[in-house]
């Protein structure tokens, strides 16, 4: 008996570590998601930014739906004097209907009326695409839009009794009168509020049957004049069931929507927004371009209108591409190109079509790139047989930022200001994450712990202590500002433990070799690699202060040792079989078949993943899910441009980007791109961990009590 309690309770613990894995993403304080690069390389016409090549533009997979589009007129050539002339520049957004979910989920057959489940009549809503970010055209109205305020997932449900309150988001709430479970239909009755008012009491009812028009009669919506236009809807939120607990009567709510009527706005012709006019608004378009001229200057960021920018690269060569930056907490879907049964070019993605994907615009160097054997419709099985998906990547050089802001003159070695002889270090894409290639090695690689900004700067007196990720902390023991030349003393520790001792200087006069001494490095070996550099940081200068002396640093670099791996042909990862693993390249491809089933996510290794449209037509793309965590602790993963001290995410490639707010405790979490944080909803959430630890834990305790029995 007892071997076969044990038998079944290994058993149990086999099949939670299979089936429930640890949800996870990357870790980030900020996400800048850029569309297509445009460069003197572009050649013809430039290439109009919409949902495929421009992350921040709204797209839907299901049913292949989009509405922004940013368009230059010309040729790179016209733009060499590095001026956008007035109304060159055109913006364009509409409306595109999205089903709602209650439709979507409880509509058993669409091609028979009779079991449509509406809201009022209406499968769909409208959604709009305005200033990359998503809202809701009210009653259809292209430039009549209002934020959307809450939405439930479709497989989220809230449950309430009599006297509850739900919390919704933006001021509104549902408060619950009372229940009645002993009538037919059982009913529910509510009241919605806005900060405080009343803006509706309602009765609901259960569904009595399983038939369309029972579900219909479950469906309660709130419509009103919003912006001039009469029975628009506000809120919508389907009864599922109202049953009988312990002790009171309990509801149990699904697919709840909600506009916030407080951000509605109507946009006219002639408005401005940011550089644009607009210049036609109505029910089916809105069309704006520059009413002024934009100026593309190297190493700038152009405010197009709100959070829609350009950035234009830190070189000589006209380098630019729009993009958004997300900063608040929640988790951002971002992704490749999308390809369907329809395309006839082999499906690949790379920097300059999958923002996860790592892209320097200053130099225009990129590392990953993952491919198909053949086109699309090879795959119309929805099968990619082994090794028909392959994935390379490699090290590119990245400058240091010494080298890039104190040397003087790069024509000139005289003025050169380097890391132990090195301009560069080598950066590697991973997994769609960035890593350091240790020593220049691509398949030697570890995280970049920590990077200062080119502007960034860190004073510290003695005794004080910096922290630098990952462990890792620079204590000051001394300085001497009155010496020649100015130094200081500190000491390196990875938790606790002293890595380093050593004593820095600042320059003592503005020339290169002066400045190349302010240069403090730790190397030591590091997976078989000597004199692998760890650790830098420019010693910007020493002064005396009111009551102590004092340190500035300037430019640090830091990468996480016990990060560092190397990668070794035929080692796994994902779905990948490592086929070359060298110092110059790193090649893999698919060990086993891969399926693309509709409405799934298929990891492919990390958190790179293949997206499947819920739709018999195959159309699918790659993603990684970046996580911005409220307060900022984060693990110090950077992809893209290094962090001020802390990590951030420069996503780069040709994406669009899916913005899912932060869950609080079973919170519902809205689709599309920049939404608020949403209020409390029953959700089924996967244990991680923590849940297949505790279970562990149980079963030794058991295993030892039967032991000690027998």
């Amino acid at each position: 008996m007892t071997k076969k309690i044990l038998s079944v309770a290994l058993a149990v613990l086999m099949l939670l570590i299979v089936a429930f894995p640890v949800n996870a993403a990357v870790e980030v304080t900020n996400v800048k998601v850029r569309g297509l690069v445009i460069d003197n390389n572009t050649a013809g016409p430039i290439p109009v930014w919409d949902y495929q090549n421009f992350a921040g533009f709204y797209y839907d997979l299901k049913y292949n739906r989009s509405t922004e589009t940013l368009k230059l007129n010309g040729s790179v050539s016209d733009y060499s004097g590095r001026t956008i002339d007035k109304t060159e520049l055109t913006y364009e957004t509409k409306g595109v209907p999205v089903d709602f979910k209650v439709y979507e989920k409880e509509t058993s057959d669409v091609s028979n009326s009779a079991t449509w489940v509406k809201v009022d009549g209406d499968s769909s809503y409208n959604l709009v695409g305005w200033q990359a970010e998503k809202w809701i055209a009210i009653k259809g109205v292209s430039n009549k839009i209002a934020k959307l305020a809450f939405e439930m997932e479709k497989e989220d449900k809230k449950t309430l009794t009599t006297g509850e309150t739900w919390s919704l988001g933006s001021g509104y709430e549902l408060n619950i009168n009372a229940i009645d479970a002993r009538t037919t239909p059982r009913q529910v009755w509510f009241t919605l509020k806005k900060d405080g008012a009343i803006i509706d009491e309602g009765i609901g009812q259960a569904p009595t049957t399983n038939t369309g028009e029972a579900k219909t009669k479950a469906v309660y919506f709130k419509k009103k004049t919003i912006l001039g236009e009469s029975d628009a809807l506000l809120f919508t939120v389907y009864v599922d069931t109202i049953f009988s607990g312990a002790t009171s009567d309990m509801v149990q709510f699904k697919y709840a929507w909600l506009i916030d009527e407080s951000s509605a706005k109507e946009i006219k012709s002639a408005d401005r927004y940011g550089v644009f006019e607009v210049r036609e608004a109505g029910s089916a378009l809105i069309r704006m371009d520059n009413e002024n001229s934009v100026s593309l200057s190297k190493n700038t960021e152009v405010t197009l209108m709100g959070n829609l920018k350009l950035s234009v690269a830190d070189n000589d060569t006209l380098r630019f591409y729009p993009f958004v930056e997300y900063t608040t907490p929640g988790t951002y879907e971002v992704r490749g190109t999308v390809v369907d049964i329809n395309s006839t070019i082999p499906p690949s993605w790379n920097a300059q079509n999958f923002a996860g994907f790592y892209y320097d615009i200053k130099y225009n160097r990129s590392t990953e790139t993952m491919a198909l054997d053949g086109i699309t419709s090879d795959y119309s099985g929805r099968t990619i047989d082994k090794t028909k998906l392959t994935y390379e990547t490699k090290g590119v050089p990245v400058e240091f930022k010494v080298y890039e802001k104190e040397t003087s003159n790069v024509s000139n070695s005289a003025t050169w200001v380097r890391v132990d002889g090195d301009s560069t270090y080598n950066l590697v894409g991973w997994q769609a994450e960035k890593w350091i290639a240790v020593k220049g090695v691509s398949n030697k690689i570890a995280k970049l712990a920590f990077e200062m900004d080119k502007e960034d700067k860190k004073t510290l007196t003695t005794g004080e202590t910096w922290s630098l990720g990952s462990g890792y902390e620079l204590n000051i023991n001394a300085i001497d500002a009155r010496t020649t030349p100015r130094q200081v003393w500190f000491t390196l520790k990875k938790d606790g433990a002293i890595i380093d001792e050593g004593i820095g200087q600042a320059p003592t006069e503005n020339s290169g070799e002066a400045k190349t001494k302010a240069v403090y490095f730790k190397k030591k070996t590091i997976l078989g690699e000597s004199d692998a550099l760890l650790f830098t940081v420019y010693v910007d200068t020493i002064f005396s202060g009111a009551t102590s002396d004092m340190v500035q640093f300037k430019y640090a670099w830091l990468i996480d040792e016990s990060s560092a791996k190397e990668i070794k042909s035929a080692d796994r990862y994902g779905v990948f079989e490592v086929r070359e693993a060298g110092s110059a390249l790193i090649r893999m491809d698919n060990e086993n078949s891969i399926s693309l089933s509709k409405n799934t996510e298929t990891t492919l290794m990390g958190e790179l993943k293949f997206k499947v449209a819920d739709n018999n037509t195959l159309r699918f793309y790659p993603k990684v899910d970046y996580v911005i965590t409220e307060g900022g602790n984060v693990t110090p993963t950077v992809t893209g441009t290094a962090p001020r001290g802390t990590p951030g995410v420069t996503v780069t490639g040709t994406a669009t980007a899916t913005f899912t707010t932060a869950r609080p405790t079973e919170a519902a979490t809205p689709l599309g791109t920049v939404t608020p944080p949403k209020p409390p909803v029953t959700t089924t959430t996967v244990p991680g961990f923590e849940a297949m630890f505790a279970v562990a834990g149980l079963l030794a305790v058991a295993y030892l009590v039967l032991r000690k029995r027998k």
